[in-house]
């Protein structure tokens, strides 16, 4: 199974049942690679806030919720990358921009403010340091128990911290 971003409209207390269900799709040895963005730190900050405009109900769960959440269903984690986004959100919203009145034909004047607006809120989102685009290879391990992997999740955990620093770090540059 290979999910990007679809699951960053879930609420918070739906992501345990989600893994779930992948997990009882796929059969033993079955892989599932998930792209999604997490939020860095565990209390919400006030500009996460923001989103709501743009997707009420939504909010970017913590990298460690998603963690869990996978790890608890009896994923093994098998892989854990990050992705700098702010390269992507400037692309569109730049493409967006020189296609205006295109876009303005085809989805509407709400539509292009909400995006033309959302882009740029989502690319700061990410140089700040708020949040990150994390992709994670799973496996449903062949014997179908469920084994914890906590220290797994923590040094991984630990490295998004680490990669957090250093995209904001280079943020200057972007």
């Amino acid at each position: 199974i290979f999910e990007v971003e679809s699951f960053v409209h879930a609420r918070p207390h739906e992501i345990y049942t989600l893994a779930g269900k992948l997990f009882r799709a796929l059969k033993p040895g079955g892989k599932l690679v998930h792209q999604i963005m997490v939020r860095i730190p565990e209390p919400i900050p006030a500009n996460v806030a923001v989103v709501q405009i743009y997707f009420p109900g939504t909010i970017a769960m913590p990298y460690s919720h998603w963690m869990k959440a996978f790890e608890q269903a009896g994923f093994k984690i098998t892989h854990q990358s990050i992705q700098d986004y702010r390269p992507t959100l400037r692309a569109w919203f730049d493409r967006l921009v020189a296609n205006r009145d295109r876009a303005i034909e085809i989805a509407g004047i709400r539509t292009y403010n909400r995006f033309v607006t959302y882009l740029p809120a989502s690319w700061r989102w990410f140089n700040d340091g708020i949040g990150l685009q994390t992709r994670m290879a799973m496996e449903k391990p062949a014997a179908t128990t469920r084994v914890s992997h906590h220290k797994a999740s923590s040094d991984i955990a630990m490295s998004q911290e680490a990669a957090a620093g250093a995209l904001v770090g280079a943020g200057a540059a972007n």
